[in-house]
C-alpha cells in the first residue's frame, strides 16, 4: 500500500480548508442578499401592523394615533409601538398634521399582501399541486383572487357556476376550456330572455 507523504497531506488539507473558507464566504453572501427582505418581512409579520398599513392605504383626512386605536381596536400603547416600527422600517411617514400615511415603499409592498395572503389561505392546496404550464404573468396576478372562495367538490362547483349565470344582467365573462353541457340550456335561455326583452324595446334583429 502506498504511504501518503507529508507533502501531499499538507496539501489536501490546504485544499480542505480553502473550500471550506470559500462554502463559508458564499453562505455569508448569500444570507447578506436576503438581509433587506429578512428586515421588510419580519416588520411585515403581524396582523396588527398590516391592519395599520391597510387603514393608512384609504387615505382618510385624519389617521393619527387615537383614530387609529379608536378604528382598529387597539390600545394607543401599542399602537404607538407598531407605528414606530413602520416608521424605522420606511413603510410609513408622518405628516405635519401629526398624522401617517404610506411612502412609496409601503404602497408597494401593500400591493403584495394580496398574494401572499391568498397562497396562505390555500397552503394545504397549493402544497400538493402544482401550476403546471400556468403562464408567469397569471401566477404573479394571485392577488387578484384574494376574495376568491375555494369549492372541493364538482357539484359546488356546478351550482356556483348556475347562481353566477342566471344573476348575470348585462354581460358576464368566463374562462372555460370548454362549456359544460348542463350550462348550455341555461344560457340559451338567458339569450333568448335578452333577446326578447331588446325586441320588446324595439331593437331589431335581421
Amino acid at each position: 500500500m502506498p504511504i501518503e507523504s507529508q507533502k501531499s497531506r499538507e496539501n489536501k488539507d490546504k485544499e480542505k480548508e480553502y473550500d471550506e473558507l470559500n462554502t463559508t464566504e458564499y453562505n455569508a453572501a448569500s444570507r447578506q442578499a436576503f438581509v433587506n427582505t429578512e428586515q421588510i418581512l419580519f416588520e411585515l409579520a403581524s396582523a396588527e401592523r398590516l391592519s395599520i398599513l391597510s387603514r393608512l392605504s384609504e387615505q382618510k383626512t385624519v389617521n393619527n394615533l387615537s383614530s387609529l386605536s379608536k378604528e382598529l381596536h387597539i390600545v394607543v400603547q401599542e399602537i404607538h409601538r407598531h407605528i414606530s416600527r413602520l416608521l424605522e422600517a420606511g413603510l410609513i411617514q408622518k405628516t405635519s398634521s401629526n398624522s401617517y400615511s404610506l411612502t412609496a415603499l409601503g404602497v408597494a409592498m401593500l400591493t403584495q399582501i394580496p398574494t401572499l395572503d391568498f397562497l396562505a389561505k390555500n397552503k394545504s392546496y397549493f402544497s400538493a399541486h402544482a401550476f403546471g404550464r400556468l403562464p408567469l404573468k397569471f401566477i404573479q396576478r394571485l392577488g387578484s383572487l384574494s376574495d376568491s372562495q375555494y369549492l372541493d367538490n364538482q357539484v359546488s362547483m356546478f351550482e356556483y357556476q348556475r347562481e353566477i349565470l342566471s344573476k348575470a344582467q348585462n354581460y358576464l365573462y368566463i374562462i372555460l376550456p370548454q362549456i359544460p353541457l348542463y350550462l348550455i340550456d341555461l344560457i340559451m335561455s338567458r339569450l333568448e330572455a335578452n333577446k326578447k326583452n331588446q325586441e320588446e324595446m324595439g331593437i331589431i334583429y335581421n
